[in-house]
């Protein structure tokens, strides 16, 4: 008899690992696998009719950051439609219009730089333009 319940219980656990197993695989090949060319296909006609029935608004715009971190030297111009923070080195002019540009501590800009709010707390050699 006991030979029989320990192998029924084996049974039972292997039942249940390939239970969960098997509820689990779609997310394990959502994870893993491309999808086939129909589901793609689908999906790229569904998208340009989402986006024509929905305008989108300014609101609704995901806001970009731009961040240049410490250690590293950023050489050129940046023109950003989202906040800035500089917490390295850029050599270049940097131009976020509508939006705020952070000069950290231990931030260093070679250049100009325009844009709505300016905030220095490093180093910056050039002219600053902005509202505030």
């Amino acid at each position: 008899f006991s030979d029989e319940t320990a192998l029924a219980r084996l049974a039972a656990a292997c039942t249940l690992f390939a239970f969960l197993i098997h509820t689990q695989r779609e997310k394990i090949n959502a994870m893993f696998m491309k999808k086939n060319k129909t589901e793609a296909q689908a999906a790229e006609v569904a998208a340009p009719a989402v986006a024509a029935t929905e305008p989108e608004t300014a609101s609704v715009k995901k806001q970009e950051t731009t961040v240049i971190a410490s250690g590293v030297h950023f050489v050129g111009n940046i023109v950003a439609c989202g906040h800035v923070y500089i917490h390295g080195q850029v050599t270049g002019n940097i131009e976020a219009k509508e939006h705020l540009i952070k000069v950290m501590r231990e931030g260093h800009v070679e250049g100009n730089i325009s844009c709505r709010e300016l905030i220095v707390d490093g180093k910056v050699h050039g002219q600053c333009r902005g509202d505030s």
